[in-house]
């Protein structure tokens, strides 16, 4: 028997997922199940390839914004961290996957049909009328 044989990881635990890769796949699943409470509507076979693409996203941003937070968005360097624009994919991604899913604020309302929201105008309407 060799070292390289010794050292060899067996069969068994090479598929076997890590601690941290049953941690985070747990996680995917308490977001998934929330967005499900939250959207019911959305717990049907079809959508569940968005759902849960949706909560891969989320999560994996959530960890990305996290690292960020922790160490800064400036490398020992001083050059800005490539997680900035890790980051900003990510969230592009997640609200690509919320407005095909109906939980972008805006897509539920071309849902219910209502008009967009105006804020500048609406502001505009509250100082002309003198109410804040």
């Amino acid at each position: 028997m060799t070292i390289a044989t010794e050292l060899a990881i067996p069969a068994e635990a090479q598929n076997r997922p890590s601690r941290r890769r049953r941690a985070r796949d747990q996680r995917v699943k308490r977001f998934r199940r929330a967005v499900l409470v939250a959207a019911p509507e959305l717990d049907d076979p079809r959508f569940a390839p968005l759902v849960a693409s949706f909560s891969r996203i989320s999560i994996l941003g959530l960890d990305a914004y996290e690292f960020l937070r922790a160490n800064g968005i400036m490398s020992e360097e001083g050059e800005l961290r490539s997680s900035v624009d890790t980051v900003n994919r990510l969230i592009g991604a997640q609200l690509k996957l919320a407005n095909a899913l109906g939980l972008a604020p805006a897509a539920l309302g071309k849902l219910r049909n209502e008009r967009p929201i105006d804020l500048a105008a609406h502001f505009a309407q509250k100082q002309d009328d003198g109410t804040e």
